[in-house]
């Protein structure tokens, strides 16, 4: 009798399901074969998404995938544009929408290795479809403030002394979308209450 299987496999950072009919028989000797699967097979491959959740205001985002369309921002950015105002990279080249209607572009391709400030007049999300990341990736920094990326899945909680442990003694701060600081090495908090 025939059987049928349902096969999920990793390959090239794709999660991909296949389903077909395989033949079984047993050999001379009595073992299970299994044949390869006859023509029809379908193949079905879902990428990631990285799910960017934004408020109305300024946010700080990165993805954890690279773009399996075009990687160009305001391309990824484009189911939010009715209430997109602007996008900066840390180098403050900007993307954002002309009196005209039309978008000035000076931001380009989205880069694995930096983060984004991202201006909304209102809440949205965004999902990207992409393959997943090769961690650990290296980023360069610059002497001065640098947006960088958190490269990793939503649910991945990390404290800070973890996420910068390699470069930490060159650190002077470094604060989240949320105004939250950390100053490394001990020193003290000044809070207004």
């Amino acid at each position: 009798d025939d059987l049928t299987y349902h096969f999920v496999w990793e390959v090239a950072d794709t999660v991909g399901t296949q389903n077909f009919t395989l033949s079984t028989g047993t050999d001379v000797v009595g073992n299970l074969v299994i044949e390869a699967p006859t023509s029809g097979a379908e193949i079905q491959v879902n990428y990631p998404q990285a799910l960017v959740s934004m408020t109305g205001g300024w946010n700080l985002i990165s993805l954890n995938v690279t773009p399996t369309e075009s990687g160009n921002l305001l391309y990824l950015l484009k189911p939010l544009q009715s209430s997109l105002v602007y996008v900066f990279n840390e180098r403050f080249k900007m993307l954002r929408r002309r009196p005209t209607g039309d978008w000035s572009d000076g931001v380009g391709d989205w880069q694995m290795t930096e983060g984004y400030y991202v201006k909304l007049s209102g809440q949205g999300e965004v999902k990207i479809p992409g393959k997943r990341l090769k961690l650990p990736i290296d980023i360069d920094l610059e002497k001065g403030w640098n947006i960088v990326p958190f490269p990793f899945p939503s649910d991945v909680k990390m404290n800070v002394d973890e996420v910068f442990a390699d470069i930490i003694g060159d650190v002077e701060m470094v604060f989240n979308e949320q105004g939250s600081v950390y100053l490394p090495g001990g020193q003290g908090f000044e809070m207004r209450t």
